[in-house]
């Protein structure tokens, strides 16, 4: 279970030290289009824009459940590999949209991707917590609203984490 490797996965960090290599760039207009977007879908959505570290955080629940999530949400999301995973977009995201494009040529941009990984949105005390995976690279995609993308994670996912992130795609 994901939640039980919490501790294991993850390389001890000190206190406020970021979670992957981030760098200082410059901001760029695409920005300002990708937040006013984002505005409208929310946090909620599943991605947060962190301008600061100019990074998409994707937040996956991997085991969706119709009480917890809309038929427009349930994304196909999984492990390919441990060092592969397979996300959905929004969809409201098309390849040729600021974030889109910003998805498919972060590193020509300078931005980041950091995957952060839970199987279900809640367990026994509430709201379950994410894993951080790290950050990952696009490798490929397909797809208009949403855009499948293939992510290659910079570190491999525990044993135990791919495991039960690999079986959702069954």
């Amino acid at each position: 279970m994901i939640r039980n490797r919490l501790g294991e996965a993850l390389e001890p960090r000190e206190p406020g030290e970021q979670c992957g290599d981030h760098r200082e760039q410059p901001e760029r207009r695409e920005d300002d289009e990708h937040e006013r977007e984002q505005e409208a879908h929310g946090h909620a959505a599943g991605v947060v824009w962190a301008d600061a570290v100019r990074t998409d955080a994707l937040f996956v629940n991997l085991r969706k459940t119709e009480k917890d999530f809309s038929p427009t949400t349930m994304y196909r999301d999984y492990a390919q590999s441990p060092e592969l995973f397979h996300w959905e977009s929004q969809n409201a995201t098309s390849q040729d949209s600021p974030t889109g494009r910003r998805y498919l040529s972060h590193r020509e941009r300078g931005t980041h991707v950091a995957l952060f990984l839970r199987e279900t949105k809640n367990d026994d005390i509430g709201s379950a917590p994410y894993l951080c995976l790290g950050l990952a690279d696009h490798l490929s995609h397909s797809g208009d609203r949403p855009v499948s993308i293939v992510w290659r994670l910079r570190r491999e996912m525990p044993g135990e984490v791919f495991l039960a992130a690999s079986v959702v795609a069954g």
